[in-house]
C-alpha cells in the first residue's frame, strides 16, 4: 500500500508535467495497470520473501522498513543522515 500512496501522490504533485528524475517529453500521468500490478506484486511476494529472509534471522540482522518515518529513523540509528 504504501508504494500505491507515494505513486499517487507523486501523480498529483506532477500531473501533465516532466518530473525531474524522468527524461524529457515524458509527462506524469496516472494508469490503474500500475497501480494494481503494484498493489498485487507486492502481497504476492510478500510472504516469499519473510520466508526467505527467516533462513536468516539467528545469523543475520534483519530490518524490515515499512514507510518512510521507519526508513528515515533506521538512517539515523547508523548515522547515515542527521
Amino acid at each position: 500500500m504504501f508504494k500505491n500512496v507515494s505513486a499517487s501522490k507523486r501523480y498529483l504533485k506532477n500531473r501533465n508535467q516532466t518530473r525531474p528524475d524522468m527524461g524529457e517529453h515524458c509527462p506524469e500521468y496516472f494508469d490503474l495497470k500500475f497501480l494494481k500490478k503494484s498493489w498485487t506484486h507486492g502481497k504476492k511476494k510478500r510472504e516469499k520473501t519473510l520466508n526467505k529472509l527467516a533462513e536468516y534471522e539467528y545469523t543475520k540482522n534483519i530490518v524490515v522498513i515499512k514507510n518512510n518515518k521507519e526508513l528515515n529513523s533506521f538512517l539515523k540509528q547508523i548515522h547515515l543522515i542527521q
